[in-house]
């Protein structure tokens, strides 16, 4: 039988978006956690605008990371519906942050989307795919790491066949580039030696990324530890393409993409914080769009027409490629998009929620803290 799900079941309210419930699966044995029941529920009504489509497609599936119990740290992934209900879940080892001289190391997420599944790493490096339907989570490769010394970041090819991750050692400073196939033995292809530190600083140095058309995206700088994660999300560092050797080829985006985001299709966002701009590049280099008067955190639409970022006093807005602003609902920060027209984020309290564009002002609570990993079926 299926366990209570994190929120309470209320009904929308106002003009709100109607969201189809799947149908609940059966929960499994070994990792695979029972399925959530929950309700999305509606936050606020105001007219909607009738500028952009208002339904998101039927049956949205978004694979989250989820946490539990008060707990700090991811401690379960699930693939939801929009009605905040899970179709398939899992427990999860939550990962420690190594903090090397009282500072606190900068990671990438412990969860990708690709295949139509999420695959995730525990706090042990161990690698698991996750699919509704797909039975118990099954292990589809290991990159052994210690609680509290080391890091891990990975990225999985588009087909879910490949795996590269990055495993930082903080004491002594090294990095080691390893690669898998999906079941098959890891070997490390590189290692990198940092030179010794001064005490309370943090070398930049190669960090996986993420994985694109072209192959996997690595970070040839990328932040390792700071005091403080400056919470936009975006990759703190210059991309570059990885080859099978660990070695990365130019840079992508020019010595000035800094701070940036590569989307599957190898489309490049460059976001520069002192002239509030955001640059979107195609995959050959070329420009697509610059977005000005942006602010932290953007996020680029599916269709690349819009800008998702942060405001001052807690808000966020779209802006759209004839410069057109709206504004969304009030203690919504979107940290991805659903389709074109539909963000998904966190209110004030950490709940993930969504917002249409065609109803700004609402935002949809689903029901439990957590956050978005990536779209799984849409």
């Amino acid at each position: 039988m299926a366990e209570p799900g994190p929120g309470l079941a209320r009904r929308a309210t106002g003009r709100l978006l109607a969201v189809l419930c799947g149908a609940l699966l059966s929960g499994c044995g070994g990792e695979a956690a029972p399925v959530a029941v929950g309700v999305a529920t509606a936050v606020a009504s105001t007219p909607a605008a009738p500028s952009v489509a208002a339904t998101p497609r039927p049956e949205i599936l978004v694979a989250v990371l989820e946490r539990r119990g008060g707990a700090q740290a991811a401690n379960r992934v699930a693939i939801v519906g929009l009605d905040g209900r899970a179709r398939a879940a899992a427990a999860l080892l939550p990962r420690d942050v190594p903090t090397p001289g009282g500072l606190r190391a900068v990671l990438q997420p412990e969860a990708r989307v690709a295949a139509g599944a999420v695959y995730y790493a525990d706090g042990a490096g161990v690698v698991r795919r996750l699919a509704v339907g797909g039975g118990d989570p099954r292990r589809v490769a290991t990159f052994p790491i210690a609680a509290g010394q080391q890091a891990l970041a990975f990225a999985v090819s588009p087909d879910g066949l490949r795996l590269v991750a990055t495993v930082l050692t903080v004491a002594p400073w090294h990095v080691d580039v390893e690669m898998a196939s999906a079941g098959g033995p890891t070997v490390t292809v590189r290692t990198i030696e940092v030179p010794d530190l001064e005490p309370g600083t943090a070398p930049r140095t190669l960090q996986i990324a993420g994985w694109d058309t072209t192959g996997p995206v690595a970070l040839t700088d990328g932040v390792t530890a700071e005091l403080q994660d400056d919470g936009t999300g975006l990759w703190q560092g210059h991309p570059a393409h990885l080859d099978a050797h660990g070695a990365t080829g130019r840079p992508m985006g020019g010595p000035g993409c800094g701070a940036s985001f590569v989307e599957p299709d190898g489309t490049l966002l460059c976001h520069d914080p002192p002239t509030a701009t955001t640059i979107v590049l195609r995959p050959d280099g070329s420009l697509l769009h610059r977005f000005t008067s942006t602010g932290p955190g953007p996020r680029l639409s599916p269709d690349a027409a819009r800008l998702a970022y942060s405001r001052g006093g807690g808000g966020a807005a779209v802006q759209s490629q004839d410069g057109s602003v709206v504004a969304l609902a009030a203690g919504f920060t979107a940290t991805g998009w659903l389709d074109p027209a539909t963000l998904i984020g966190t209110t004030r309290g950490g709940e993930l929620a969504y917002v249409a564009l065609s109803a700004p002002a609402h935002a949809v609570d689903m029901g439990f803290p957590g956050s978005f990993v990536g779209v799984v079926l849409g």
